[in-house]
């Protein structure tokens, strides 16, 4: 998976989703950039498995060399997905092209952090062993609630709905729930990313991303990508709703 750290392999995969099955020389002008390049980061990702190469059925039966089209492997990119809100949690196991093969949903009743990411790890663990999977297989699991980053790296604050956590370590402190590399984002960043890559959002180039939950959080996408600046803090804003009372926060953030 060392592929997948350059920021050409992952935007030539995300194109990929976005697209669907796609030439290597319309990649290349998608892309901006020349054929040989596109070429050498496809056979790196045919090497991984990570994309399969096929004859354009439209080409059949066509004089000539027939047009191959890339696409991805639906199970050559596994990750985790974790979403937590302050009622509940929902875990789901998914393939590269957004399918999810497994969820499960499940109300919070301790937020204590230890206790409530056990759960969460025991979850995903679970099902993956359901599906026959290894977690070596993975890609990672990404990890979405609704708590700002500091202007740390990878640190984010304490948050009103969650006060039993720690100021959270987001490279140390969830590793060890999960057999698997975890990533984390704030929940308006995932909502926005999610609309970005599988959404109606997937071909703007730049907007701004409005999220409203037990608060109001924002995001921002610059030239198709999530704009995270030096600390994943960039274009964060609002807070929390202060009651979660439903009908309360209504009246609250309409006010005239």
């Amino acid at each position: 998976m060392n592929t997948l750290q350059k920021p050409s392999a992952r935007r030539l995969i995300q194109l990929l989703r976005s697209q669907g099955p796609v030439s290597r020389l319309k990649l290349a002008d998608l892309l901006d950039v020349q054929p040989s390049t596109v070429t050498r980061i496809v056979n790196q990702l045919l090497d991984d498995g990570l994309v399969v190469e096929e004859a354009d059925p439209n080409r059949a039966g066509r004089r000539g060399y027939p047009s191959k089209l890339l696409q991805l492997r639906p199970m050559g990119l596994l990750s985790a997905g974790v979403f937590i809100d302050p009622e509940r949690y929902y875990t789901c196991i998914v393939n590269a092209l957004g399918e999810v093969l497994s969820e499960e949903t499940s109300s919070i009743t301790d937020r204590g952090f230890s206790q409530l990411m056990e759960l969460i790890g025991a979850s995903v663990d679970r099902q993956t062993r359901q599906l026959g999977l290894q977690p070596d297989r993975f890609i990672g699991c990404g990890i979405s609630y609704p708590g700002q980053h500091t202007s740390k790296p990878g640190i984010v604050r304490q948050t009103q709905y969650f006060s039993e956590w720690p100021e959270i370590d987001a490279s140390k402190d969830f590793a060890p729930y999960f057999d698997m590399p975890v990533h984390q984002l704030n929940d308006a960043k995932c909502a926005c990313l999610a609309e970005l890559l599988f959404g109606s959002c997937r071909s703007v180039r730049n907007f701004n991303y409005v999220w409203l939950s037990h608060g109001i959080g924002g995001a921002a996408v610059i030239d198709q990508s999530l704009y995270l600046g030096k600390s994943a803090s960039a274009a964060e804003f609002g807070g929390f709703f202060p009651s979660r009372n439903r009908d309360l926060q209504d009246r609250i953030f309409w006010r005239p």
